[in-house]
């Protein structure tokens, strides 16, 4: 799960899994490190350097990466654009999501992208 804050204070997150995604208005997650968490159930919350470019700048597109002509409706990932950049996240193998700085060649070989 990927946990987005707007410039407006509002937060979403965003899980992809099992050919499908979902976008949830969520309330501001609290930072938990692993040694603090209690239960077999929870993970941990930290924040990734890895988008500290996309800081302050508007979200103008968010596009679904749907399976070439295989399954209709089926999304393994989606694009965030900012402006002329923006970033990918996608489930990799054992269900953990993968952020990578721009459009993945890899993906774009079996998937289009499709405006949601």
């Amino acid at each position: 799960m990927l946990f987005v804050g707007m410039a407006d204070g509002c937060w979403f997150s965003i899980t992809i899994g099992e050919g499908d995604f979902r976008i949830n208005e969520v309330s501001e997650p609290e930072i938990e490190h692993l040694a603090e968490i209690c239960d077999t159930y929870a993970y941990p919350t930290f924040i990734s350097a890895r988008l500290n470019d996309f800081l302050g700048k508007p979200i103008t597109g968010i596009f679904s990466y749907e399976m070439n002509g295989k399954i209709e409706g089926v999304s393994i990932g989606l694009f965030v654009e900012c402006g002329a950049s923006g970033f990918t996240i996608w489930e990799r193998e054992e269900n953990c999501l993968e952020i990578y700085l721009g459009k993945p060649d890899s993906l774009l070989q079996i998937a289009t992208l499709q405006r949601v």
